[in-house]
């Protein structure tokens, strides 16, 4: 089976890889000029990845648990430990989930662009970047998908289409048409499916160099170790935001705070002074006596910002599953992973992937795969 994918950062090469190794032969078409920006996030250095924990057992607390187990198994499979990963650990403060500290052993930090990389570099994927497809269509003598550039010649042909090019999914889904000329889907499941509730939502983190005060000070920053592991294990914090230490990153080891929620930002926003401001006095009140060493490395200059765009719905569950079995078979999206997308992404992958081929044993169970498909909007 011949499938294509548009889009190849995290949700695109998660459906990808999952595909190949079911024995297709995929084409991931990127609208990047290269495979090394191909991802949103691969300028990130790192992401930390933690099952989501909260009141209550939902959809989100559920496909965390799932996803982060999953993205763990490619790590192991496909990544170099200390290098494109590492398993940290996190400490979760006191404050947001209760008066107690907990401690999250299966927690790591992941390189999105290690870990897309390795998702796309699977033999029987193809990847073409600088493909920007500029709208669909569906042969109407051979019932092929095909992806029509800006110049109207095919770029791409295939059996189906997952859309998992973030935000761009929408006016794909706007212009659908088959090659008679013809509207494929009827005005109103037209009308639900090129009005997805996506939203975006900008964001900045903050970075700094991990080095040795960092490192000294380390067994004194949180007294609430002692009682859950090793008080010298160097790991990952949670809370107001998140700390992630000892990251290498371009010949030097970092350690990155974050993240800003901007949801008025433009579609290519830009690290600003006053997100990173506001990384800091998050990451201050997250660990209070670093206050000093982050104050010394802000006024020597040595901090610096990295800014990007998520894509999301408004109930924070990504939207993964066939656009309309009865009026456009074939056509599926997996999008909107959010803040989330180290840990839903492999998952959502894989249960996609088991969708197109037409596979019934998927790794999520009916109600939860229901609870982020695309028809919950309708």
């Amino acid at each position: 089976m011949n499938i294509i994918v548009i889009g190849a950062g995290l949700a695109g090469a998660a459906v990808a890889h999952a595909l190949a190794e079911r024995g297709c032969q995929v084409t991931a078409l990127d609208a990047a000029a290269s495979a090394h920006s191909s991802a949103p996030s691969s300028s990130l250095p790192a992401a930390l990845m933690a099952p989501h924990h909260g009141a209550a057992d939902n959809s989100i607390t559920q496909l965390s648990r799932l996803g982060t187990a999953a993205t763990l198994q490619a790590a192991l499979t496909l990544l170099v430990q200390g290098q494109d990963w590492q398993p940290c650990g996190a400490l979760q403060r006191a404050g947001k989930l209760g008066p107690q500290a907990r401690w999250f052993g299966d927690a790591a930090w992941v390189k999105p662009a290690a870990l897309v990389a390795a998702w796309l570099a699977h033999p029987r994927i193809t990847l073409r970047s600088g493909a920007q497809v500029a709208s669909l269509r569906k042969d109407a003598t051979t019932a092929c998908w095909q992806a029509i550039d800006s110049h109207h010649d095919v770029i791409g042909q295939a059996d189906a289409v997952v859309l998992a090019n973030s935000f761009g999914a929408q006016a794909l889904l706007a212009g659908l048409q088959s090659t008679d000329g013809d509207a494929l889907l009827p005005p109103f499941a037209h009308s639900q499916v090129s009005h997805l509730p996506l939203h975006q939502v900008a964001g900045q983190v903050a970075y700094g160099p991990w080095t040795p005060q960092w490192q000294a000070l380390w067994p004194q920053l949180l007294p609430e170790l002692a009682s859950h592991t090793n008080s010298s294990q160097i790991c990952a914090i949670n809370g107001n935001g998140h700390f992630i230490p000892a990251i290498p990153w371009q010949g030097q080891t970092i350690w990155l705070s974050g993240s800003t929620y901007e949801h008025d930002a433009p579609h290519a926003p830009q690290v600003t002074a006053q997100g990173i401001a506001s990384n800091l006095q998050r990451l201050q009140q997250l660990i209070p006596a670093a206050v000093d060493v982050l104050a010394a490395q802000h006024q020597a200059g040595l901090i610096q910002g990295w800014a990007g765009t998520r894509c999301t719905t408004r109930d924070r569950l990504p939207l993964v599953g066939a656009v309309s079995e009865a009026d456009a078979p074939g056509l599926y999206v997996c999008t909107a992973m959010g803040s989330r997308g180290l840990s839903f992404a492999a998952v959502c992958g894989q249960h996609l992937a088991d969708q197109v081929l037409g596979k019934t044993n998927s790794l999520l169970y009916r109600p939860l795969a229901h609870s982020i498909h695309p028809a919950r909007f309708a």
